[in-house]
């Protein structure tokens, strides 16, 4: 009993062990800091609180390098798994969960080629929240009533004018059957939706202007019948470029199909503050990818992955620095997975040294992490998307996106798309995959 009351009379604090952690990590009080948003002098202090209440010196001082002590170093795991431990519990028990529903009013042709994808990867996030999604032209979405829709994504006609709440421009293209020629009728057949549509509306214009003949063959609201009657071959329409389907052809600008020009994409919500519309509106702006420098089209990077590995050992993988070192990036010093917090480190390309900048945004332990990605110097910001989810007790699926590359430089071919999409997927199906059978083994 006396022992008992011995060890119970002592307890560590979160802080103080957080603030051991990571100045382990960092080597650096200073920088261990700037981590953590707290002043140098207050990290200082958690440290001295802790070496008090252990009655031994964690760190030794090797001129501004603090390296751990022999004791410090028999801390550091117990302290890594009692945070570690300490946080899923947070978020298990106490940890924010989301709930309600979002009325989601959106054009057909992005209801089709979106939502899907959001509503698998939101449903795994946010099980909690259901979507009442519904599909009409975007001038009949704008006009319904205030009340109609939590949240709306509409078409602008005029990109210029509509600034507030647009995320991004797509330009308009001429679309046919890769099989069919209808195109090269003298008369253009045009498919297109009920009068309205801003689509149809820029079409039939751009013809007359270029006094093209042209004769409407088939009316219809949805982007499955439209897709369905050009794969038949019955005529050709006029689509937003990142709404048409691999299965049709993208037709290039000419005399006879004139340059369509762009329309603006906005997201609008009925009204301001709601947390729950506000997760949504992030999940379709990484989607859609937002509008980048110079109004240029995004792609978003996505590599998904099945990995043989339960979803606690996958996220320490992509969280703990040490083992970021191991396939990700070897410069990475520290990380800390929580919101507000900064990574910095430097990578030397060719003849070039990029200096990364992360601030992470939102963390879900086990399921999500988002971080703004960013170079020292170079202007743009992207965001880097994680999500986790449990398909059995070894068993991980992760999905990576990566959304708004486009507005770094365009001259720098670090940035190019495809050095992008295949860069990810060299770290995440190779590198990260190796290394977790490795650890298995």
């Amino acid at each position: 009993m006396q022992t008992i009351t011995k060890n119970l009379s002592k307890t560590l604090s979160m802080d103080t062990l957080r603030a051991f952690s990571v100045i382990a990590d960092v080597k650096s009080i200073t920088l261990a800091s700037e981590l953590l948003n707290r002043s140098q002098p207050a990290v200082s202090l958690q440290l001295k609180k802790l070496e008090a209440n252990l009655q031994t010196e964690l760190f030794a001082r090797d001129g501004k390098r603090l390296t751990l002590t022999a004791e410090g170093a028999r801390l550091l795991p117990y302290a890594s798994q009692i945070l570690r431990l300490h946080d899923q519990a947070l978020e298990e028990f106490g940890g924010p969960q989301v709930h309600g529903s979002v009325r989601f009013g959106i054009p057909s042709e992005f209801a089709t080629t979106l939502m899907p994808n959001i509503v698998a990867q939101f449903a795994q996030t946010y099980p909690h929240v259901a979507l009442e999604v519904s599909s009409a032209l975007s001038k009949d979405l704008l006009a319904s009533p205030a009340d109609t829709y939590d949240l709306i994504l509409a078409l602008a006609e005029n990109p210029k004018g509509r600034k507030k709440h647009q995320i991004r421009t797509d330009p308009l293209v001429w679309v046919t059957s890769k099989q069919h020629q209808p195109h090269a009728l003298d008369e253009v057949p045009l498919i297109v939706a009920p009068p309205g549509c801003i689509y149809r509306k820029r079409g039939t214009e751009v013809l007359n202007q270029a006094k093209q003949p042209w004769r409407i063959v088939y009316t219809i609201p949805d982007l499955s019948g439209i897709k369905a009657a050009i794969e038949a071959g019955l005529g050709v329409t006029v689509l937003a470029k990142s709404t048409v389907p691999d299965s049709l052809r993208i037709m290039p600008a000419s005399a006879k199909f004139p340059a369509l020009g762009k329309v603006g994409i906005s997201l609008i919500p009925s009204h301001e503050g709601d947390d729950t519309v506000a997760r949504l509106m992030e999940y379709v702006k990484a989607s859609l990818g937002e509008r980048g420098t110079g109004g240029q089209m995004s792609q978003v990077i996505e590599v998904e992955q099945i990995l043989p590995t339960g979803l606690g050992r996958v996220w320490q993988a992509i969280t703990e620095p040490a083992q970021m070192q191991q396939w990700l990036f070897s410069e990475i010093q520290a990380f800390v997975p929580a919101v507000g917090s900064r990574c910095e480190f430097t990578v030397q390309l060719a003849d070039r040294a990029y200096r990364h900048v992360w601030h992470i945004t939102e963390v879900i332990p086990q399921q999500l992490l988002r971080y703004t990605w960013e170079y020292a110097g170079v202007p743009g910001t992207s965001t880097v998307l994680w999500q986790l989810t449990a398909l059995a007790p070894d068993q991980t699926r992760l999905v990576l996106s990566h959304s708004g590359t486009e507005s770094f430089p365009a001259d720098d071919p670090a940035f190019e798309y495809q050095q992008g999409l295949q860069g990810w997927r060299q770290l995440v199906q190779t590198h990260l995959a190796d290394w977790l059978a490795k650890e298995r083994l």
